[in-house]
């Protein structure tokens, strides 16, 4: 039986804080998932930080919930970052391959007159990785104009 989830959410100058206490599992993800909703909605700082201090562990459906919140507050102009998790969450993260999770929240900004952009009209951060591999570099067929130099 999992520990019942305890939420606080405090507001400060810089926004608001979400403190959790309980394991993230299957059982409370949905509790959790729902809270950060209703501070998603209230939150007029444009930023939202979780501390995962006090969560004893997280299974794949708190993961997967940590990362749906995380992608609702980017559409919502809204930076949405974890601070403090234990290493037993830390390591479960990983092993979801969920890193960019603990990675520093990018936050939702005007675009930057000189930096580069991707081929799909969005901005590339430097220094975040991606979750997917890049790809390797495609190799022109023998005899295609490509290959001429």
């Amino acid at each position: 039986m999992t520990r019942r989830l305890q939420l606080r959410l405090y507001r400060s100058p810089v926004g608001l804080y979400l403190t959790v206490h309980g394991s993230l599992d299957a059982d409370t993800a949905q509790e959790f998932g729902d809270a950060v909703g209703l501070a998603l909605d209230r939150c007029d700082a444009g930023r939202l930080t979780v501390d995962l201090a006090d969560v004893d562990a997280v299974d794949i459906a708190g993961i997967a919930m940590l990362t749906l919140c995380r992608a609702t507050a980017l559409r919502r102009g809204i930076t949405l970052s974890l601070t403090a998790a234990r290493v037993s969450v830390r390591d479960a993260i990983h092993t979801a391959r969920a890193d960019a999770l603990l990675a520093p929240a990018a936050a939702p900004a005007e675009p930057v007159a000189g930096q580069p952009r991707s081929s799909r009209g969005r901005y590339v951060r430097a220094g975040i990785r991606c979750l997917r591999q890049p790809a390797p570099p495609r190799r022109a067929a023998p005899g295609s104009p490509r290959s001429v130099p």
